[in-house]
């Protein structure tokens, strides 16, 4: 997995205003992220959500909770990699949701 959180800080902090955030965008995620901040208008409320997480956003913070989240896809690749070694078939349906 490749990840550059430089990229990421880049997208949602430093070129925060001239990342487009149209519906459409809002539409496909909207499953996924729910009524969140980062493709909400620049609003009031967009600003209080945006100031609640804003220390999420710095590049050292991203780095860690990358770690993190490799490590746990790492774990469910082993369980899924063991599912299918175990299955008849040697095939196992996923439920990424």
């Amino acid at each position: 997995m490749v990840f550059d959180p430089e990229l990421v800080q880049e997208l949602f902090v430093t070129k925060n205003q001239q990342t487009e955030k149209c519906d459409t965008s809002e539409i496909i995620f909207k499953d996924l992220l729910g009524n969140s901040f980062l493709f909400g208008k620049g609003d009031k409320i967009w600003k209080a959500k945006r100031q609640a997480v804003a220390h999420a956003f710095y590049k050292d913070q991203l780095k860690v909770m990358m770690e993190v989240l490799k490590s746990k896809i790492d774990i469910y690749f082993d369980i899924w990699h063991k599912e299918i070694e175990a299955s008849p078939e040697k095939s196992h349906k996923i439920d990424i949701t």
